[in-house]
């Protein structure tokens, strides 16, 4: 069966995608993933299935979209995949008119809720255009998924289908994690050679001093002006990986502080660089401004990245993050991002060790049960399903 999946997001560093796309290629399905070119986009690493990125004119904005759409359309029809998996919803057009056209099955992966994203609901047309769109979609598509139960439930109840559910869970024991703490499954983080750091810490690339880390997108309501500011009273560094739509603002907050040299950016890295510098990290940061539902329903990547390197975290007391925590206290769970609640969090854990131990192992032993390798029959299943089922879209009226 050959299967196509579509993304807007840079294919060397969406790990959910990488992750999927391996399954299923592994269990003998024909995957390509194709995504689009950026002007500045990495090269393609080797993957067991095939990547393709289209070039486009324009990379961000409605034209982008429009555009995108279109040339995936035509892209997809020239493929002839036996079926399509559109993620999120701005590629959902594209796989809807293409999936009929072809009369293939199609899966949507809502990797959020996508028309409650903070940057969609702050401007009212563009939320209203985004709200119809999904409202005429979604009720569409017979075979869907996503990354929580909130947001399953959420959009289940709004337009009538069913979702599974996949979590953003790591493959077990990455090779980074290991390669870098020197230990067994919980390493101390201790570096071979390095001086003994305080229980559970680790050192700065190229020094032994610990610091806190933020892997992710730099995009609006992700709590970083705050964490910027509340580490300028800590006597840890922040370090920040990734890129995005706030990446220029930052960097010009960190540098107009008092002691700028306390956030230091990374830029994009690579997910086995990343992995190998999370397993360093005394803490991570997983923060959100409680602003719109697609952060409230929210179960990042970042959550369980932090856990499968044995890295306790700040985290947002959400319902997701709730229910997790309750099975494995892995995280501080914060009320709200602001700086003063941040650094309050950061201060108590460094003055309780034993309750940052505590914590530690606690993702020691979460690391065991919340690995992809628990998904990977339930996705086997999922598409066996979708296939077994095949036939034409059925279109199904609704009320937005």
């Amino acid at each position: 069966m050959r299967l196509v999946f579509t993304v807007t997001n840079d294919l060397s560093y969406d790990q959910r995608m990488q992750r999927i796309c391996r399954t299923l290629s592994e269990a003998g399905y024909d995957v390509t993933l194709v995504g689009f070119e950026r002007p500045r986009s990495a090269a393609l690493t080797a993957q067991p299935y095939r990547q393709e990125r289209l070039k486009l004119r324009y990379t961000r904005g409605k034209f982008f979209y429009i555009e995108y759409n279109w040339r995936l359309y035509r892209h997809l029809r020239r493929l002839r995949p036996d079926g399509i998996c559109s993620i999120d919803l701005d590629t959902l057009s594209a796989g809807y008119f293409a999936a009929r056209a072809l009369r293939v099955p199609l899966v949507f992966d809502a990797h959020e809720y996508y028309s409650e994203l903070p940057e969609v609901v702050s401007r009212p047309l563009v939320h209203r255009f985004w709200r119809t769109l999904e409202a005429w979609l979604c009720p569409r598509v017979m075979h869907n998924y996503t990354v929580s139960e909130s947001v399953a439930q959420a959009l289940s109840a709004r337009y009538g289908q069913p979702y599974a559910v996949f979590p953003n869970y790591p493959r077990r024991g990455q090779e980074g994690a290991k390669a870098v703490s020197g230990e067994g499954p919980c390493g101390s983080g201790q570096l071979p050679g390095s001086e003994q750091p305080r229980p559970g810490s680790g050192p700065l690339p190229g020094s032994t001093q610990p610091f806190v880390l933020y892997q992710g997108a730099l995009n609006l309501g992700r709590g970083l002006e705050a964490a910027i500011e509340s580490f300028q009273h800590l006597p840890l560094p922040l370090l920040v990986a990734g890129e995005g739509d706030l990446s220029t603002e930052l960097r010009a907050l960190a540098r107009n502080q008092p002691q700028p040299e306390q956030t230091r950016f990374l830029g994009y890295v690579e997910p086995a660089a990343l992995r190998a510098l999370t397993a360093q990290a005394w803490l991570g940061l997983n923060l959100l401004d409680d602003q719109c539902l697609s952060y409230r329903y929210s179960l990042s990547n970042k959550f369980f990245d932090y856990v499968q390197a044995c890295v306790p975290q700040l985290a947002m007391d959400f319902p997701e993050y709730r229910r997790l925590n309750a099975q494995h206290e892995v995280a501080v769970l914060l009320p709200d991002a602001r700086p003063e609640t941040v650094r309050s969090a950061v201060t108590d854990l460094l003055n309780d060790p034993a309750r940052y131990e505590r914590l530690r192992q606690a993702c020691c032993q979460a690391r065991e049960a919340w690995v992809w390798e628990s998904l990977e029959g339930e996705l086997l299943a999922f598409y066996a399903q979708v296939f077994n089922a095949a036939g034409p879209l059925r279109p199904k009226k609704t009320t937005p």
